[in-house]
């Protein structure tokens, strides 16, 4: 069994995540920080709340250099998340500005500061054949009066423009493998993927992490294709936290 030491961030915080509304609302956000360079035709993703599932008559406005442009629409579960995934079907290259319509507030949480985005579109952008990533525990406390929110398990860093993971896992290499999808976000500078405690809900378990799983990850980029995440050992243990890891309360 081959155990790496994974770098471990413990920060304390009372505050929630950024593009939370209010005490164990899973949050929102666009995958790629805004202000990102895109290649042509280029894919995006919002992750919402997934407990309500994707928005009734969703309408997501873009315009390429002010000029008005077909956007492609569908919605995936990742969770605790909803993936809005979003197709720009132009060719053109320029300055991209996105704007959630008011249909998409009828079933999900929108934010007006975070309902906009801008990009830029480079024409001759080239995107990496494999992305390599770094593997790290992230563990964040929150406090609250009657619930229990806490960030906490493994973070993959990599240095391509993903927009979202797809990762298979098994505990041992006698088990069957499972799947596991899950958006992207921007954690300083870096696009990442987070298995988990998330908040009120988690997509994994930390404990089963500490125990070790065999683990493969493939990163969505912003032009559509999938590619392997390389770097990573095969067998993956997340080291435990301090005893003085900051706790969660209540």
């Amino acid at each position: 069994m081959l155990r790496i030491a994974l770098a471990l961030t413990c920060l304390v915080a009372i505050e929630h995540r950024a593009h939370a509304i209010a005490a164990c609302g899973n949050g929102e956000g666009w995958a790629l920080a805004p202000g990102a360079t895109l290649p042509v035709h280029p894919r995006l993703v919002y992750f919402l709340d997934g407990r309500r599932g994707p928005p009734r008559n969703p309408k997501l406005d873009a315009t390429i250099d002010g000029k008005a442009v077909p956007v492609k629409l569908t919605f995936a579960p990742a969770a605790p998340f909803q993936l809005a995934m979003i197709e720009i079907d132009s060719d053109l290259p320029g300055k991209l500005a996105l704007t959630w319509g008011e249909g998409t507030q009828a079933n999900g949480y929108f934010q007006p500061d975070a309902r906009t985005a801008a990009y830029t579109i480079a024409a001759k952008l080239k995107l990496p054949a494999e992305a390599k990533g770094k593997s790290s525990r992230f563990h964040r406390a929150y406090h609250h009066s009657t619930v229990h929110e806490s960030d906490d398990g493994l973070e993959v860093a990599v240095d391509a423009p993903a927009i979202a993971f797809t990762a298979r896992w098994r505990r041992t290499d006698k088990d069957a493998w499972s799947t596991l999808e899950m958006t992207a976000t921007t954690v300083d500078g870096h696009q990442v993927a987070r298995l988990g405690a998330l908040g009120c809900s988690a997509n994994f378990d930390p404990a089963v992490l500490e125990k070790g799983i065999d683990l493969e990850l493939e990163a969505l980029l912003t032009d559509g294709k999938k590619v392997k995440v390389v770097g990573l050992p095969a067998h993956v243990v997340l080291a435990p936290l301090p005893k003085n890891a900051p706790q969660s309360s209540p």
